[in-house]
């Protein structure tokens, strides 16, 4: 029995140390590294109260303004409250359309109806909402942009009461703004963008990039219009001429012997008429070319304002 034993151990241990043999030569898998993230991306969430609390303490020594409150509704509506040093409350109720915050420019817009402003008196209130979305909008056509103090900062005033903020890349706005902190080596541009506001409080998208990003500046679009201020030129010039020698060959068909005016006064009048004229004719030139520097002042702005891709 002892043998028999003996020879069975035997096979036993053989047939395990094949095993182990057979187990420590099976592959072993390697854990494909994974690929790092080209971002980050969170929520923030930015409360009312914290917000006014900050407003509070910056506004504690103003001359103008006493208290200004924000209220966070739904659907990116929001309250303002405006309490002066002389108790004058003025309510304000806005869209927070557009907001954009990154290294290289600082933007916000929000739609204005000034039906939606209470200034707590009833002919200030009855100026505002017969005439206030009207003068905004020329008030925009001839003074946009509207400098924000001496550091370059600007206000906008567009179509459909939209005002649109433009400020410096380093405002005091992000100030408000909870920013994360970021990973040990990243050192990419930080989007903010795409708000939304809850009860209470305003969300917005985070996006930190872990590597630093390729800009670049678009081109200013060409406007081609050289061809366009020759003819309006000369419309300009040719028109009172021809206006002027119209009245010149035709003062002979007049009924002079009833009117009782020499040549010479024929002549003054159709100077006076070449110069009123000439004037008139010059209005729209002028108007026409104010307009088309604005055009491309915006077109500039907003190709400045696109850098990452």
């Amino acid at each position: 029995m002892t043998k028999i034993f003996t020879k069975l151990r035997a096979l036993v241990d053989e047939a395990l140390s094949d095993r182990d043999a057979v187990v420590d030569k099976a592959p072993v898998l390697e854990k494909a590294p994974l690929e790092q993230d080209l971002f980050d991306h969170r929520l923030l969430y930015i409360e009312e109260d914290m917000v006014n609390r900050m407003l509070r303490a910056a506004l504690r020594n103003h001359w103008f303004f006493y208290a200004i409150t924000f209220e966070f509704e739904p659907n990116n509506q929001i309250f303002l409250s405006i309490i002066t040093k002389w108790g004058n409350v003025i309510n304000v109720e806005f869209t927070l359309e557009d907001l954009w915050f990154d290294d290289y420019s600082s933007s916000f817009a929000i739609r204005l109806d000034t039906n939606n402003i209470d200034t707590g008196g009833f002919i200030l209130n009855s100026i505002l909402h017969l005439l206030g979305n009207w003068c905004l909008s020329l008030f925009g056509i001839f003074f946009n942009p509207i400098a924000l103090g001496e550091k370059g900062s600007t206000v906008r005033f567009e179509k459909k009461g939209i005002i649109q903020f433009d400020l410096l890349p380093n405002t005091q706005v992000k100030k408000f703004i909870p920013m994360p902190e970021r990973h040990i080596g990243s050192n990419g541009p930080v989007l903010l963008g795409n708000p939304r506001t809850s009860q209470s409080v305003l969300q917005l998208d985070y996006y930190a990039f872990h590597d630093p990003v390729d800009t670049f500046t678009v081109p200013d679009v060409p406007t081609r219009t050289s061809w366009l201020r020759s003819i309006d030129i000369a419309a300009v010039l040719l028109l009172p001429i021809g206006v002027w020698i119209t009245f010149v060959i035709l003062h002979h068909y007049l009924p002079t012997e009833t009117l009782e005016f020499s040549f010479s006064t024929y002549f003054l009048i159709s100077l006076g008429i070449f110069i009123i004229s000439f004037l008139v004719m010059n209005i729209p030139r002028y108007l026409y070319m104010y307009f088309d520097s604005r055009k491309q002042w915006q077109s500039a702005f907003v190709h400045n304002n696109i850098k990452i891709q």
